[in-house]
């Protein structure tokens, strides 16, 4: 071939591909952007979502992908930090979550998206499906005292359910040494309710038994009642008195949660037909406390 010749074939193909280019961008811009955005103006937020999957497999680093792509994650980011997508059923939120899972921001707003949405989850008892969503930010977004913090709220969600194992399981491979005092607590607290709840109930004890505060009491005084350890649950619901700071002003005037422990000790004492010793000391209560 001449190299007139090869000039010619060079152009040509020069030519076929800016050809070629243009029906790609006109069609991304007519079946791709455009498309997506009827979808989203009205409601068809999946369908938007989906329309723009194309235009980045065809050509993505075309700049008509881009703008697709940003329309996509700021679509993403309206439906779960937002009002935008308080109107979606919850399963249905869900599902377009997982479909469009890379849409996902990094950082904090990735997650605090996925706490809103599994906060609607567990709104709904839709408490499985939550444990799912809760269980995926652990494995593929969070170390360190944000994950063991996400699992606690995991956990919880698991007692929720009544499946106590499975909080058991999620506190313990998660566990880490450097965690503030709060969230050690809290995950404590956690992590005893679960062992009682599978029938542990010294091994519950012995991890919260250097906890103090109203939830460590109440926690305490369930799992001894739920052991059958009534002396014990009457001793514990005393000492819990006698040790906090203000106890003189407590001794005059009482905080509401004395009287609630009274009721409730009295109606389990009935219960469990011990009303000699044991209805003496909720008199005692009663003339100290209320």
């Amino acid at each position: 071939m001449t190299a007139e010749g090869n000039l010619w074939s060079v152009r040509l193909t020069a030519t076929a591909e800016a050809d070629y280019q243009n029906i790609i961008d006109w069609t991304l811009t007519q079946f791709g952007d455009l498309q997506a955005r009827i979808y989203a103006d009205t409601g068809r937020y999946g369908e938007a979502l989906a329309a723009v999957r194309p235009a980045t497999k065809l050509a993505p680093n075309s700049e008509i992908s881009r703008q697709g792509q940003d329309m996509a994650s700021a679509l993403f980011a309206q439906l779960f930090l937002s009002p935008k997508g308080e109107d979606l059923p919850p399963i249905e939120a869900l599902g377009m979550f997982f479909e469009f899972r890379d849409l996902t921001p990094i950082g904090r707003r990735g997650d605090e998206m996925i706490r809103r949405l599994a906060d609607r989850l567990v709104s709904v008892d839709l408490l499985d499906q939550a444990a799912e969503l809760l269980q995926y930010q652990i494995d593929k977004r969070l170390e360190g005292a944000a994950r063991a913090q996400v699992a606690a709220r995991l956990a919880m969600v698991y007692l929720t359910n009544r499946k106590p194992d499975r909080a058991i399981a999620s506190l313990r491979s998660t566990r880490i040494a450097d965690l503030s005092g709060e969230l050690r607590q809290q995950r404590l607290l956690l992590e005893g309710r679960a062992q009682s709840d599978v029938g542990r109930h010294d091994l519950a004890l012995d991890i919260i038994s250097n906890l103090s505060g109203r939830e460590a009491v109440r926690l305490r005084s369930d799992i001894y009642w739920a052991s059958r350890k009534i002396t014990e649950l009457d001793d514990n619901i005393l000492r819990s008195r006698v040790r906090s700071k203000d106890w003189l002003w407590r001794f005059v005037c009482p905080s509401p949660f004395v009287p609630g422990l009274v009721l409730a000790a009295q109606s389990r004492f009935a219960i469990a037909g011990r009303y000699s010793r044991e209805l003496g000391t909720i008199h005692l209560w009663r003339s100290r406390f209320w």
